[in-house]
């Protein structure tokens, strides 16, 4: 072995007057800047290693290590080489590792293809702006490093004859596209970044990686990671997701039953739900400051089962929990909701998936009118066993999200209203109307409409066949009454009514047919 590292050699060229059984020489951070081609001539065939960093090179000649044929590792780091000649490597069959890194290179093409033992390159710190055909035929290579370079695509075919390679980096680029199954032949992977790009998709790029357990793709551009990114690397242990835009990873890493360490931190998260993640829930360290968390009920998950992963989650909203860190509440802070809650109701934050409602409970308060506040989220409203008269100051709310309201027992004489288009449930029993509405009401999946005086008329046709037409979603037994009696069963021909009207409205219905009043 020979170091003769740093020095001020300005010239290798004939240095080696007698054939050595040297194995390893260090060249390195000497200002050689060129190479004769008969430098490393048969005297130093010997050689293991060659260690040629921070030389100042600028060119090689095309032959200049045909006879280091036993060369594993080969060192040409931090030179200013631009272009390599296509026929430089093709002597070293043994070639086991290379470092062309910090160079000014920018095309490679297939000038690896007699080095079929290489393990291990290092490109990182060029001007490479596509892989293409550089690593063919490598069926031995295990590590590449192309950090730093100006890659723009991943294409499929650019590590395709790569099988064995476990460790892959290519952060510090410009890529923003990866092609559909691009790592899918890299079942040995374990190592992946991607950090430092343009990304905004994984576009299914990982759909075979089963030995995955570290990826990196910190400062890039994703909105959103799909639910079925990682179906199949079973195996990730941790993943760096911060400094991107992320609004939302529901359902991400459900698949990912090792998983210990996640990074979010420095995205625009509001809310992580207990099905982002696992059944078989390991994960030990969660990095999530920088976020714009909302403390609500959908956190109740995380404060009742972790909380050594708690003091990472700083409260955004509400106001009243701002800069609180989630350790500091209570489940009763969570689920409790006082934002433009009426003080006679009772408002409760539920969780429903990474998204949630509000239940608000106005029951048995002797209310005479609906209240004036009610949450922009609300869900559910329960107004039974009020001195309710109308529904009218509904409307004046925005019930977006509205899908069960519950009006039962009541003074209403009528619902003549504007029913919000998600409602799912209405409950009208026992109150004193006799008419329904007077349109179509929404597709509404149940109603209750017992113990209500309806009045069954030539007016009341459209909404017997509504009854009829809709009975399985009427949960309860309802009568009618007509002349103050009450019927067991009701004839379409038996309510009076102008005949060319009855003709219009019982149109496609056969005039014998009995509707049950018990509908």
């Amino acid at each position: 072995e020979i170091n003769i590292r740093d020095n001020r050699l300005k010239s290798i060229d004939d240095a080696f007057k007698f054939e050595l059984e040297l194995e390893v020489l260090d060249l390195g951070k000497n200002p050689l800047k060129q190479i004769g081609p008969k430098a490393f001539d048969w005297k130093v065939r010997q050689l293991k290693t060659l260690i040629l960093d921070q030389c100042e090179l600028f060119s090689l000649p095309s032959k200049v290590f045909q006879y280091l044929t036993k060369l594993e590792k080969l060192d040409l780091s931090h030179n200013k080489l631009e272009t390599i000649s296509p026929e430089i490597f093709q002597a070293l069959r043994n070639l086991r590792e290379i470092n062309l890194s910090g160079n000014e290179i920018r095309i490679l093409g297939d000038l690896f293809t007699k080095n079929s033992r290489l393990e291990r390159i290092d490109l990182s710190e060029n001007f490479i702006k596509s892989c293409d055909s550089i690593f063919y035929g490598l069926q031995n290579l295990k590590s590449i490093d192309l950090s730093a370079n100006q890659l723009e695509v991943i294409k499929k075919s650019d590590f395709l004859t790569t099988p064995s390679i476990t460790n892959l980096i290519l952060s510090k680029n410009n890529i923003s596209q990866i092609e559909s199954g691009s790592f899918s032949y890299l079942e040995q992977l374990t190592y992946l970044s991607l950090s430092f790009n343009r990304l905004m998709s994984l576009n299914n790029s990982l759909n075979n990686t089963p030995e995955l357990e570290i990826l990196l793709l910190q400062n890039n551009q994703f909105i959103e990671i799909g639910k079925n990114e990682f179906l199949n690397s079973p195996k990730l242990k941790r993943i760096n997701l911060g400094y991107n835009s992320l609004t939302d990873i529901h359902g991400a890493f459900r698949n990912l039953i090792s998983l210990e360490t996640l990074i979010i931190s420095q995205n625009r998260l509001t809310t992580l739900t207990r099905s982002t993640f696992s059944e078989q829930f390991k994960l030990k360290v969660i990095y999530a400051s920088g976020n714009r968390w909302k403390c609500d009920c959908r956190f109740l998950w995380l404060l009742n089962s972790s909380p050594s992963l708690q003091p990472h989650f700083f409260c955004y909203s509400p106001p009243r929990f701002n800069k609180k860190v989630l350790s500091q509440l209570t489940p009763l802070d969570l689920t409790s909701w006082t934002d433009t809650c009426d003080t006679s109701c009772k408002c409760t934050c539920v969780a429903r998936e990474e998204k949630f409602f509000v239940r608000v409970d106005c029951s048995n308060r002797n209310l005479t009118e609906v209240p004036h506040e009610l949450p922009t989220e609300v869900g559910e409203l329960y107004l039974q066993n009020n001195l309710l008269t109308n529904l009218r100051d509904l409307n004046i709310h925005s019930l977006t999200y509205l899908r069960h309201l519950d009006v039962e027992q009541n003074n209403l004489s009528n619902v003549d209203l504007y029913l919000p288009k998600n409602l799912e449930t209405f409950k009208l029993a026992s109150n004193n109307l006799t008419r329904f509405l007077s349109y179509s009401p929404p597709s509404i999946s149940s109603w209750t409409l017992s113990n209500n005086p309806w009045i069954c008329d030539c007016d009341a046709i459209q909404f017997l066949k509504l009854l009829k037409s809709e009975s399985n979603k009427i949960l309860r037994k309802i009568s009618f009454l007509t002349n103050q009696e009450s019927l067991t069963t009701l004839r379409f021909d038996a309510i009076y009514c102008p005949v060319s009207v009855l003709r219009m409205l019982v149109v496609g219905d056969s005039p014998s047919g009995i509707l049950a009043a018990s509908l």
